[in-house]
């Protein structure tokens, strides 16, 4: 089983920054999802969540503005694993000025109904955001 920590990070606006993965990806091609991968051997999930943010946006984030949503089993196709998705949410005034994009196509600021109303949004996104925001 594979475990994954993912950050939904929300701007002052109300707006969560979502990534648009990229061809390469391994999984959810040219799809949009949260940003976050694998917790390492070693780590607990909100260290990964941390250690994610830094890799993928040059973001630092302190472990007090780190807050757990859920930890939530999933399954996706193209693995041959099950995963445990732990959620995370990061409330921050953030701006382009603030982050670099270091992984995948690009990212956008959406609110909830933008992202659930986008075809491209991964499952997994769409569930969450409609359970937990």
């Amino acid at each position: 089983m594979l475990h994954i920590a993912v950050i939904a990070l929300r701007n002052e606006e109300g707006k969560f920054l979502f990534q648009f993965r990229d061809g390469n990806a391994p999984t959810n091609k040219l799809r949009v999802t949260f940003f976050g991968g694998s917790i390492d051997a070693g780590e607990n999930p909100s260290e990964a969540a941390l250690r994610e943010l830094k890799e993928e946006l040059e973001l630092d984030v302190k472990p007090d503005e780190l807050r757990s949503v859920v930890a939530k089993p999933w399954h996706q196709e193209e693995l041959k694993e099950d995963e445990i998705m732990n959620v995370f949410e990061v409330t921050k005034r953030v701006s382009w000025d603030d982050i670099r994009v270091r992984e995948g196509a690009g990212a956008v600021f959406l609110t909830k109904e933008e992202l659930l109303s986008l075809e491209i949004a991964t499952p997994f996104v769409k569930e969450v955001m409609k359970e937990c925001f």
